[in-house]
């Protein structure tokens, strides 16, 4: 299961969760600083998505004059 906001102290979205990783995977992975946890999840800050957006808009729409509009987040 992956989604989901992620919320900082101050209420406002931080990022996404989007994967969890179960003992299988972390142990495919080979972490033992992760060996005892049932599970973890992998966090994407919302930067790197505001960022891979503006990077996507922008092939999307190569001739558009405009600078891309900013991926916004109720």
């Amino acid at each position: 299961m992956s989604g989901g906001p992620v919320f900082g102290q101050d209420g406002e979205v931080v990022g996404i969760n989007v994967a969890y990783l179960t003992q299988a995977d972390l142990a495919r992975l080979k972490r033992p600083d992760l060996a005892n946890r049932p599970r973890v999840s992998i966090f994407m800050p919302y930067s790197e998505i505001d960022k891979q957006w503006r990077r996507f808009q922008g092939q999307a729409h190569p001739h558009a004059g405009a600078a891309p509009l900013a991926l916004a987040l109720p």
